[in-house]
């Protein structure tokens, strides 16, 4: 789970948190874990953000469909 963060309040901070929000709007159509999933993106956005496995991640996250009820997929 995200928990409780700190961030610094600095403009890498707030571009951080700007990018995890921006997860929110639209959120996938399934099961996305809701902040924690969007958090893992957002980490891997900050560190890899050129990175084609990030981009592919960034792809599958909104690109789930299953409830919470079929992980299977």
């Amino acid at each position: 789970m995200a928990g409780c963060l700190i961030v610094r309040n600095s403009p890498l901070g707030v571009a951080f948190v700007s990018q995890w929000l921006a997860y929110n709007a639209p959120k996938p159509a399934g099961f996305s874990s809701s902040d924690n999933g969007a958090l893992h993106l957002a980490v891997l956005r900050l560190l890899r953000p050129e990175n084609p496995e990030t981009i592919k991640r960034a792809r599958d996250y909104y690109a789930l469909t299953a409830t919470s009820s079929n992980l299977q997929p």
